[in-house]
């Protein structure tokens, strides 16, 4: 009985020392509110915003960019955007820009970005 008590001792001691290793590899984010949530989420939406305005295309060979897209026609205005918002086309764009360039750093690819040189139209969404 008694071998049993300090066996279970020792097994949850160790357990938890694994998970205070574990917990300490992960980064340690501070805790926030629902304002500064929003806000950063705000942030968050018009950094993509500005990368997909850059971003001409996006597919599984790399990310098509346009270093100045004011010479580009631009995108039909949204009659009634929101205070706060971002063109929801410009997010959609930069947040796949997005998606590749992070799954091609994981797959260790180096050049992803390429520059493209003539303005084009990304393809519809279907």
């Amino acid at each position: 009985m008694k071998s049993m008590i300090v066996r279970g001792v020792i097994t949850f001691a160790a357990g938890a020392g694994c998970a205070t290793v574990v917990a300490q590899m992960y980064e340690q984010l501070p805790e926030i509110g629902e304002v500064e949530y929003e806000k950063l989420g705000t942030e968050a939406l018009l950094k993509l915003e500005q990368l997909g305005a850059y971003t001409v295309l996006v597919n599984d060979f790399g990310i098509g960019m346009q270093g100045n897209p004011s010479k580009c026609p631009p995108l039909p205005p949204i009659p009634k955007k929101p205070v706060n918002a971002a063109d929801q086309r410009l997010v959609r764009r930069g947040l796949e820009a997005a998606v590749v360039l992070n799954e091609s750093r994981y797959a260790g690819q180096e050049q992803v970005v390429y520059q493209v040189l003539k303005c084009e139209t990304p393809p519809p969404r279907g």
